[in-house]
């Protein structure tokens, strides 16, 4: 999340990764009803299982979906296709996204049941050892968003009722991706360059 208050001071940027129920509390004293809007927007926690593998994988795509109720992973990704780097040696680097709405006990199991079923899982849809040498573990609780339907009117009313000079952007808003929240960035950037060259004027949200 991007929170700009140009109104109280122009030079200072406060920019933060948080999950709504942060940006909600900063909000609290400056727009209540704002805040309890922001909180009431969906979010699930999830966890990350990356796995490195002894072979360079080369599937078509880099990301896939996966029905939640088939497996625990609900998607995977090439890491080392997507951003690659000399360290990995040659190697795929394959992470898998456990969790989902509705299933956020698959989270709370300890890191060595999420690395045995998310591995064995991996196994069957890349070339990985059933039991990987290392794998890192990463829990995000309350991290992710979850679009209802209804969510953009729901936005309407939490930008229309924030304060002149105060904006909201990041992956609970429009796009979770991180090419959306440079887009969200970059449009919010151009609302804060209007309103400080006409407070008056400047539209609240970005167009």
């Amino acid at each position: 999340m991007l929170l700009f208050r140009p109104a109280l001071a122009v030079a200072s940027l406060c920019a933060l990764r948080l999950v709504t129920s942060f940006a909600a509390a900063l909000l609290v004293t400056a727009a209540t009803l704002v805040a309890t809007r922001v909180t009431a927007l969906l979010v699930t926690t999830l966890a990350l299982v990356t796995v490195p593998a002894a072979l360079t994988i080369t599937p078509a795509a880099f990301t896939i979906s996966i029905t939640p109720a088939a497996l625990a992973v609900t998607a995977a990704t090439l890491v080392s296709r997507k951003w690659p780097d000399p360290t990995f040696a040659g190697r795929a680097i394959v992470r898998g996204f456990v969790g989902a709405s509705g299933m956020e006990e698959v989270v709370d199991a300890t890191d060595e049941e999420l690395i045995g079923r998310v591995a064995e899982q991996l196994a069957e849809i890349y070339p990985l050892p059933a039991r990987p040498e290392c794998v890192e573990v990463v829990r995000w609780p309350r991290a992710m968003p979850q679009y209802e339907v209804g969510h953009l009117d729901r936005l309407v009313e939490i930008e229309s009722g924030l304060p002149p000079g105060l904006f909201l952007v990041g992956q609970a808003y429009r796009g979770a991706g991180i090419p959306d929240c440079v887009r969200q960035a970059n449009e919010v950037a151009e609302s804060v360059r209007g309103y400080l060259a006409n407070p008056a004027r400047a539209p609240r949200r970005p167009r």
